[in-house]
């Protein structure tokens, strides 16, 4: 419904498209050169480490939500 506030992860995942699609085809399509350089910059600047820490606090609060839905 139009008054339903969006989830803001919904929101994020929607305006980072673009670069994520951008970056998927770097890493499947560019040389091999410019591919580690893209991982290298990727890990120095901890976005992955940052990813991989969301994911788990995201999974923890959906169980939590689940468990809080189903009491």
């Amino acid at each position: 419904m139009p008054q339903d506030k969006l989830d803001d992860r919904f929101v994020e995942a929607c305006q980072m498209l673009d670069y994520v699609k951008y970056l998927a085809e770097l890493l499947i399509a560019a040389e091999l050169e410019q591919r580690v350089k893209i991982v290298e910059m990727l890990n120095k600047d901890g976005l992955i480490a940052g990813l991989e820490e969301r994911l788990r606090r995201s999974e923890k609060e959906e169980v939590t939500h689940e468990e809080k839905q189903v009491a």
